[in-house]
C-alpha cells in the first residue's frame, strides 16, 4: 500500500499501525501471533526516526507529543490497544492532511478537502493538534493524581510512625496537620 510512498515514514507508520491494530481486538489481525510490546516500541521508533522534519519541521511539537503519548501507553502495566490506536491515527491525520495538500496530483484543494469529508485542511489539522493535546493533559494528570495519592501514602505511614512519639510528648496528633 506504501511501497511507492514518498516517504520512508509512510511504509514505517504502516508496520506500526498493522501491529496495533492486531493487538486491537475490533480489527483483522495482519500477524498470526500478536507483536511483543518491544516489537510495537521498535515501530514506533522506526516511525519516530524517519519522520522528516527537515521537510516539515511545523510537526516537531506534534510528533514529540505523539511519541511521548504511545510509549508511555506501552510502558504502562497494561496498554489499552483502543488507546494506542487513536493516539496513533490522530497523529497520522495531522501528517496525512498535510501530504494530501502537498501530494494531490490532478485534484483541486476542493476536491481533496471534499473527498476527506473535511472543509478546511488548517481546522482538520487544528483538531487533530488539539486532541493530541488532550491526550497529553490526561497523561499528566494520571501521572500526577497517582503521584498525589502516592505521597498521601507516604505522608500517612509517615504520621503513623510519628504520632506515638508526639502522644508521650503531648501533642496532639491532629496538630500535625491543622486545616484538614
Amino acid at each position: 500500500m506504501y511501497d511507492d510512498a514518498p516517504y520512508q515514514v509512510q511504509r514505517d507508520f504502516r508496520e506500526l499501525d498493522k501491529k496495533i491494530r492486531t493487538l486491537h481486538t475490533e480489527y483483522h489481525d495482519f500477524f498470526e501471533v500478536d507483536p511483543s510490546r518491544e516489537s510495537v516500541l521498535s515501530s514506533v521508533h522506526d516511525t519516530f526516526e524517519s519522520f522528516p522534519n527537515n521537510r516539515f519541521p511545523e510537526y516537531d511539537r506534534p510528533l514529540i507529543k505523539w511519541y511521548n503519548a504511545v510509549t508511555r501507553e506501552l510502558h504502562s502495566h497494561s496498554p489499552d490497544p483502543s488507546r494506542l490506536m487513536t493516539v496513533n491515527v490522530t497523529f497520522w491525520r495531522i501528517f496525512a492532511l498535510k501530504l494530501a495538500q502537498r501530494h494531490a496530483q490532478g485534484m483541486s484543494p476542493e476536491e481533496v478537502r471534499g473527498n476527506l469529508g473535511i472543509t478546511s485542511f488548517e481546522e482538520a489539522r487544528s483538531s487533530a493538534i488539539q486532541k493530541l493535546d488532550e491526550f497529553e493533559e490526561e497523561d499528566l494528570d494520571a501521572k500526577f493524581s497517582g503521584l498525589a495519592t502516592e505521597l498521601e501514602s507516604e505522608r500517612s505511614a509517615a504520621d503513623e510512625l510519628v504520632a506515638p512519639i508526639l502522644e508521650r510528648r503531648g501533642i496532639a496528633h491532629e496538630d500535625l496537620h491543622p486545616g484538614q
